[in-house]
This record gives structure tokens, sequence and C-alpha cells, in this order.
């Protein structure tokens, strides 16, 4: 499902703010930042936080706007389609991205 919603990435390094572009049960193409750019290689692990949910993965592959994973536990179709609800609420109100993007950084990225 194609998404473009903010969420956060938990690495050794620490968590840094992402993007999340794709989503399946199986895993996520996630969107880079700078800071994100020379955290993350094929075969590293992060955590992935959006909308409520957090899921392991490894990073299977990446190019220089994004990285995907593969989540280690297959995510349950509900928990995907909670995040497309989510993704869908997001769109209809504009101001509500930032809302959560605000959010998101007083929280500390959950």
């Amino acid at each position: 499902m194609r998404l473009g919603i903010p969420g956060g990435l938990v690495t050794l390094g620490g968590t840094e703010r992402c993007d999340l572009v794709d989503l399946s049960c199986s895993g996520a193409r996630v969107a880079l930042t700078n800071a994100l750019d020379d955290l993350l290689a094929p075969g590293d692990g992060a955590l992935l936080r959006v909308a409520g949910l957090e899921a392991f993965g490894e990073v299977v592959r990446r190019d220089s706007s994004a990285i995907a994973f593969a989540f280690e536990e297959r995510l349950a179709e509900g928990d995907v389609l909670a995040v497309r609800r989510h993704a869908e609420r997001l769109a209809g109100d504009p101001t509500s991205a930032l809302r959560q993007a605000a959010h998101n950084w007083v929280t500390g990225g959950r």
C-alpha cells in the first residue's frame, strides 16, 4: 500500500525521523533523511515505529532515497489496514500531519 506518513526508525545509533512510503505484511519501504543516509546498510536491523505500530526488520536493499525492510515477523493484516486508515485520515486533513509530526517530536518519536 502506498503511504507517506511520518514515523521513526530506532537503530543502534538512536532514533531518527523517517517517512513510511510503502507497507505490506512482510516489509516496508522508508524514505531516507540525511541523518539516516549513513546509518543503515543491507543486513542492518532497525525498529520501525509508525501510527502506533512497531515492527523489527532487516534492511534488504537501499538506494539514494529509500531503504527496504523485511520484517522479522509478518504483520497481521489488521495492523496493515490500521496504518492505511491512519494514512487516509492524514490525507483528509493536511494540518493533521503537522500535528502528528509535532506530537511525535514532543513524545520522542512514538
